[in-house]
């Protein structure tokens, strides 16, 4: 019952530092300009997600990581984005 605990806290503190990371990559790397818009894209990257959480989907942490890993690919977005979309039968 911990763990599972546990995993329910985990998923939104991994959210926040994958956010943060690339924040400060965008920061470093390549400056000012680009860090705008970084936060401009961001948030866009993780619409599958945001819809997933919205609609308290069966799957969201799975949803989650599909578009953590394979969002970067046009076809992985797409793919969470259409997940996400689904009736999950609860």
């Amino acid at each position: 019952m911990k763990l599972e605990k546990f995993a329910q806290n985990a998923i939104p503190v991994v959210f926040g530092v994958v956010i943060l990371l690339m924040i400060l990559y965008f920061l470093i790397a390549e400056g000012f300009t680009f860090l705008v818009l970084a936060l401009v894209l961001i948030p866009v990257y993780f619409v599958p997600c945001f819809i997933a959480y919205k609609k308290n989907h069966k799957f969201k942490k799975q949803i989650l990581l599909l578009n953590i890993f394979l969002g970067f690919s046009y076809v992985g977005w797409v793919a969470a984005l259409i997940w996400a979309s689904l009736d999950n039968g609860q």
